[in-house]
């Protein structure tokens, strides 16, 4: 006797996730739309993180949790949340958001009557850490147009919090998902945008948490995967590779290729020479002095080895 998959997969990737976790939790717990299976990775997590998971799965059997032995990186536990997954769409989760009940069930609706939309989201409100709320930026990518959706990816993302909506799981398993590269987010995003339409329902009915981004230093790229510990620092220059990769890898004609890459050169040669000419001073200042450049969490874009 075979158990019948559900329909949504939420994956909750969390590391020292704290008193917010059970708060993500419960918001997921409690959608009215009940077809779903939560699955949680702790990865390696030194606080009560792991016991809150555990008593999510004592207390509803659609918790599914599952434990590192040592700290992987954000990138190798997203990714295997997905790869856990069983349901016919997929939605990645932070420990530190939250969501309104009636999220999911709004979402699958646009999917199950839209076949040309990959993902749906819903409007989003960041949380500052005083509890006060700032709308974030509309990214409703409708366009039956390819090139157009994947040129307001590249220009217009700036939060990639659409990452976080309800996706078809066939369509992530065309993308290369997250990668060690800072940033990577936002090539699957854009690798998303090539497949179909990524829907925006107008309603507020996600909140999006900051704590996650005060665990690691800004530009640590070891957060996002721990052999990036001594890699060059490059941001940029690896932002604008990952984008052209993804416009060769895609099924776009050569002319829409050749489109796509200029806007490429474009964004990063010439809005972000700047950086990338900065990007590379630190590099060279890696090479000279035998480690990588790193910033505190106040430190200065100027700071010195």
């Amino acid at each position: 006797m075979t158990t019948r998959s559900p329909r949504v997969s939420i994956g909750l990737p969390v590391y020292n996730g704290g008193a917010l976790l059970a708060r993500a939790i419960e918001s997921y717990l409690e959608q009215d739309y009940e077809d779903l299976e939560l699955i949680i990775s702790d990865n390696a997590s030194t606080d009560d993180s792991p016991e809150i998971c555990r008593e999510a799965a004592r207390r509803d059997p659609r918790v599914r949790c599952f434990r590192c032995a040592t700290n992987e990186g954000a990138v190798a536990n997203f990714n295997r949340v997905y790869r856990l997954a069983r349901g016919h769409y997929f939605k990645w989760a932070a420990h530190d958001d939250w969501c309104d009940r009636s999220l999911i069930s709004h979402c699958v609706e646009v999917l199950e009557t839209s076949p040309e939309v990959v993902l749906c989201q819903s409007s989003a409100h960041l949380v500052l850490p005083d509890g006060t709320q700032e709308p974030l930026e509309s990214h409703d990518l409708v366009s039956p147009d390819p090139v157009e959706r994947f040129r307001h990816v590249l220009w217009e993302v700036g939060n990639t919090y659409p990452m976080f909506g309800v996706a078809r799981s066939r369509a992530l398993a065309a993308t290369p998902l997250l990668t060690r590269d800072v940033g990577s987010d936002r090539m699957f995003l854009a690798s998303l945008s090539l497949l179909g339409q990524l829907r925006q329902i107008p309603e507020v009915l996600q909140f999006m948490g900051q704590a996650r981004a005060a665990v690691r230093a800004p530009r640590d790229s070891s957060y996002w995967a721990p052999e990036n510990s001594n890699r060059l620092t490059l941001l940029s220059w690896r932002l604008a590779k990952g984008f052209a990769d993804v416009v060769m890898a895609s099924d776009l004609s050569a002319a829409d290729k050749s489109i796509l890459l200029g806007d490429i050169a474009l964004r990063y040669g010439v809005r972000n020479l700047p950086r990338l000419a900065y990007e590379t001073y630190l590099t060279a200042g890696e090479i000279v002095h035998g480690r990588p450049y790193k910033t505190d969490r106040t430190g200065s874009w100027l700071r010195r080895w």
